[in-house]
């Protein structure tokens, strides 16, 4: 087990809803003073996590030991459980330059995890559970977002957008698009209709968040993140 860890109804979750991804997410943001001096234990819990990584790219919803079924465990490529929550902190940890810096070996790996991750997103992102961020369409274009500001080398206020430099926005913007479809895929019977359709988690706020970041990447902008989350 890693220095950290964190039990929620009694499981102990990785992802980025109720586990350790989202937790170490927040600890990341805290100022220095708060969290420095655990700064050794956070980057030992991030590698023990990116070392959890499967072959294909994804993780399990829970720690190895909770988990029973191992397959059945990394099936969940969404926001809240896998791959997709994931990729934001490791995003963060790549990129930042303030009172916690990756030594390179870990800092390569961490790229490296992040590359896989963004693939399997990207191959299952169009989910079938509605737009939201959770566990939607929404979560995947963010994650893509997120991927893109590591892995992508344009400079979208000076030099020209190839697909070679853009992979990942990209694959962010094919999912929006796609998304934009969501209509008629839920009347087709190849998407769900969430619980709360409207809603900023579960629903089309959400997608409308996601749309916004797209547009913000390609013209140059900032992204917010993902609301209530990484925009803080």
């Amino acid at each position: 087990m890693p220095p950290l860890m964190w039990v929620w109804h009694g499981r102990r979750y990785l992802g980025a809803a109720h586990g350790v991804a989202g937790i170490l997410f927040v600890l990341w943001n805290c100022p220095s003073s708060v969290v420095e001096p655990y700064s050794e234990d956070l980057v030992k819990t991030l590698e023990w996590l990116v070392d959890l990584q499967d072959s294909t790219g994804n993780w399990p919803s829970k720690a190895p030991a909770d988990a029973i079924n191992a397959e059945h465990n990394n099936e969940l490529v969404q926001w809240c459980h896998g791959a997709t929550g994931i990729l934001i902190l490791l995003s963060k940890a790549s990129l930042h330059r303030e009172w916690i810096i990756l030594d390179p070996k870990l800092h390569e790996k961490v790229n490296f995890a992040i590359r896989k991750g963004a693939h399997i997103v990207y191959r299952h992102g169009l989910l079938t559970k509605g737009v939201g961020i959770c566990h939607g369409v929404a979560g995947s274009v963010y994650a893509l977002l997120a991927a893109s500001r590591v892995l992508d080398t344009f400079k979208a206020r000076g030099g020209p957008l190839t697909d070679r430099n853009t992979k990942y926005l990209r694959r962010a913007v094919h999912l929006a698009v796609l998304a934009t479809e969501s209509e008629n895929l839920t009347k087709n019977g190849e998407m769900r209709t969430p619980d709360r359709p409207w809603s900023l988690y579960e629903g089309s706020a959400g997608m409308c968040c996601a749309w916004a970041d797209v547009l913000c990447s390609l013209t140059g902008r900032d992204p917010g993140g993902v609301p209530g989350f990484d925009d803080l």
